[in-house]
């Protein structure tokens, strides 16, 4: 008799353990990720590849936000801000051709991703600094700056 209770709690404690496993929220599995940089960064027209401040490893989370304005300095054109222009640079003088004019960019490992306003992704490479820079082709003849809130979460 002694070994049927045993048996049975066992079996009890198993099942609730095997509920609680299948049981987490999406929540609860982004409460185990941990924040592993947290940087602002001002993005100058000026400015080339700028460093964020942050290191990413495999599987780390990168979410981006961006505000400000910028004037590319293409006469009689106005500001803009991180989204950019609404047609694509389409000119290899441009960082990234298939991205719109004169947005935020983000790099990691060589190769450039649009940004905009904001953006979050995956890394998977194996190890790069993060950096941020706008599409420009020719920086230095504008004005104005990009600010880009940088978040990493690794876990």
């Amino acid at each position: 008799m002694r070994f049927q209770t045993v048996s049975a709690r066992l079996a009890v404690a198993a099942a609730v353990a095997g509920s609680a496993l299948v049981g987490v929220t999406p929540a609860q599995a982004a409460a185990t990720s941990t924040v592993v940089c947290e940087e602002t960064k001002q993005v100058e027209e000026a400015s080339y590849d700028v460093n964020s401040g942050c290191w990413l490893q495999y599987g780390d989370r990168v979410q981006i936000s961006a505000y400000g304005s910028i004037w590319s300095g293409v006469w009689l054109t106005g500001q803009n801000g991180p989204q950019g222009w609404t047609n694509m640079a389409g000119d290899s003088k441009f960082p990234m051709t298939n991205a719109r004019a004169f947005s935020l960019l983000a790099k990691t490992n060589g190769n450039y991703r649009y940004a905009g306003t904001g953006t979050t992704f995956t890394y998977y490479g194996t190890g790069s600094t993060l950096y941020l820079r706008i599409n420009d082709d020719a920086p230095g003849n504008g004005s104005g700056a990009f600010t880009a809130d940088v978040t990493v979460t690794r876990g």
